[in-house]
């Protein structure tokens, strides 16, 4: 095989590594942006998760303050059940986009490498395996 041929099919396979690499990462910028209300709403949630924690502090402190406490809990449930939701969503969407892009990133930077240990390997066995 002549050295052209070679550093095409080299270049195909690192052009295509890099593509991918770069589709993944555009793909985690298509996901829904998040505005700045969801992520304010996400903030005031979690505002209200330390008073929580905080309530929880004291009832460890008290243990008559138990059944006072379980009765706040399910008060605080039910009033913050839609930031709740948002807050988890809020989350998830960003997780999300960041592996995303991360996995993309690490495709770019490792890919060819990666391709080159697999196809180095496949070629010491094939090698060992023949017989001269």
């Amino acid at each position: 095989m002549g050295i052209k041929k070679i550093i095409a099919k080299e270049g195909l396979i690192l052009s295509g590594i890099v593509i991918f690499g770069l589709l993944l990462i555009f793909i985690s910028f298509r996901f829904p942006a998040l505005s700045g209300q969801e992520i304010a709403r996400a903030g005031n949630f979690e505002i209200k998760i330390e008073q929580l924690m905080g309530r929880i502090a004291q009832a460890n402190n008290k243990p008559e303050a138990a059944d006072e406490f379980n009765k706040y809990f399910q008060k605080w449930k039910s009033d913050n059940f839609n930031d709740i939701l948002q807050y988890k969503h809020v989350r998830f969407i960003q997780k999300v986009r960041k592996s995303i892009n991360l996995f993309g990133k690490v495709f770019i930077l490792f890919g060819y490498p990666v391709f080159l240990i697999i196809r180095f390997i496949f070629w010491a066995i094939r090698t060992l395996k023949q017989k001269n």
